[in-house]
């Protein structure tokens, strides 16, 4: 197998990078894994560490033996001990693991995901870190669909892992790029903290030219001609009032269920329609307790029919066993929790899909998305967002409109997702702000965001 002419023209500047760094920026479902392996072979074996999650490695393998047969040998290392006997030329280790990998002396060094050490301070991140820092001679390969998954200032730790102090503090690249306004914290005292939000327009264009010299870019629309027919709707469906009242955190959150679960019956009503004239169907949920009852009625509903669950609680061994055999079967149902299939799973095979919940992150909604349309698929898909009119539903869709049309500027080819949903979910004030109270609008989801 080999790659298409845009993947190749897209790897041209990775090759010939003075630094040693890069970053494959490409939109999901354009091929950043085959890429990088064939950066691999392109390079000469000799020392290769993939940092993945979890859910990744066996993608990883798997994706080794089909570009690349009779590829050297791999150690996926799943614990400590593992990690310590690990001698193979490639190894495969997950970010939780990454503090147990000790050799100093890679040749290459892959960061699949980097965007998952977007937090300075997280352990991860912290562990990623020191093994760049580690490793000053190694060719170093960032890879990502979503490089600022829900923010501008997302993208600054990556970078500054990478390139440290190139782009600044973490706190001056924020406010060069971003827009800054003070947000109350104590009423009673007046004080308050520097909020970041958007995009800096001023700034837009540096930030855009700067990111084009350490990354290179892929996008759906360069190679259209290779993918399936892939279709995105908006279902509006009518429900009584929910959410109205919505005042804190918490409510907020109680917000979100009451929206799915007043169109739940909805929205199984369409996943009972569409499998009468499609063999495999997927309905999918944010919480966790809204997808649980999504499988419970539609078991009720269709018991003869083979339906799986699963969501983050499932382990990923058997979560990926089950997908696998859903996919074996004749016709079936898959209802997903989002977060348990956003990362390293095929979902091509499934042509009609529902969400009966959007998400705050522009990242999330995308690495899911296009779960469903990538290079590796060969049959039509669609898939549907539920909302609900005047609930909390708008609030999330307004976000994730306003966020896609921050993050889209930065690079020099936006992906086709963030353009589809800034039209598909472009509402205006007047409406996204009906059956909300003023205080619920104006609250930040990263005061309550994971």
């Amino acid at each position: 197998m080999s790659l298409y002419l845009p993947q190749i023209q897209a790897l041209q500047p990775a090759l010939n990078e003075p630094t040693k760094r890069y970053v494959l920026n490409w939109e999901q479902g354009t091929g950043k894994t085959p890429a990088a392996i064939t950066l691999m072979q392109a390079f000469g074996v000799q020392s290769v560490l993939v940092v993945c999650p979890s859910m990744v490695k066996r993608s990883w393998q798997d994706q080794l033996d089909t570009w690349w047969p009779g590829h050297p040998g791999v150690d996926a290392i799943s614990t400590h001990d593992e990690a310590l006997l690990a001698k193979a030329p490639i190894q495969i280790v997950s970010y939780g693991l990454v503090q147990d990998v000790w050799a100093t002396d890679w040749y290459l060094i892959i960061i699949d995901e980097i965007h998952f050490v977007k937090a300075p301070g997280s352990v991860r991140s912290l562990a990623v870190r020191e093994l760049v820092k580690a490793n000053p001679k190694a060719y170093i390969l960032a890879l990502t669909g979503t490089l600022m998954p829900n923010d501008i200032g997302d993208v600054w730790n990556p970078l500054d892992m990478l390139w440290p102090d190139r782009f600044g503090s973490h706190w001056k690249f924020r406010h060069r790029y971003q827009n800054s306004y003070e947000k109350v914290i104590n009423a009673q005292t007046g004080e308050s903290r520097t909020q970041f939000e958007g995009l800096n327009p001023l700034h837009a264009d540096e930030l855009k030219m700067r990111l084009s010299a350490i990354s290179t870019r892929v996008t759906r629309e360069d190679v259209a001609e290779y993918l399936p027919p892939f279709d995105i709707k908006l279902l509006r469906m009518s429900t009584d009032p929910v959410a109205s009242g919505a005042q804190d955190v918490g409510e907020i959150e109680r917000g979100l269920e009451l929206a799915a679960h007043a169109k739940l019956g909805q929205v199984v009503d369409w996943v009972v329609d569409t499998q009468e004239t499609t063999s495999h169907v997927c309905a999918l949920a944010y919480h966790q307790a809204v997808a649980r009852e999504m499988f419970e009625r539609l078991t009720a509903r269709l018991p003869l029919k083979k339906i799986i669950y699963v969501d983050g609680t499932v382990p990923i061994p058997q979560r990926i066993n089950a997908l696998e055999a859903a996919k074996s079967a004749p016709d079936a149902i898959v209802v997903a929790a989002l977060k348990s299939v956003g990362i390293g799973i095929d979902l091509t095979w499934l042509t009609q899909a529902i969400f009966a919940e959007l998400y705050w992150s522009p990242g999330v909604m995308e690495q899911v998305l296009l779960r469903f349309s990538r290079l590796s698929g060969k049959l039509p898909s669609a898939v549907y967002f539920s909302l609900v009119p005047g609930s909390i539903d708008e609030v999330i869709a307004v976000r994730l409109a306003d966020k896609f049309r921050a993050i889209n500027p930065t690079t020099a080819k936006p992906g086709e997702v963030g353009g589809r949903f800034e039209n598909l979910l472009d509402i205006s004030d007047a409406e996204w702000l009906a059956g909300l109270t003023k205080a619920a609008a104006q609250l930040q989801e990263e005061d309550y965001l994971e």
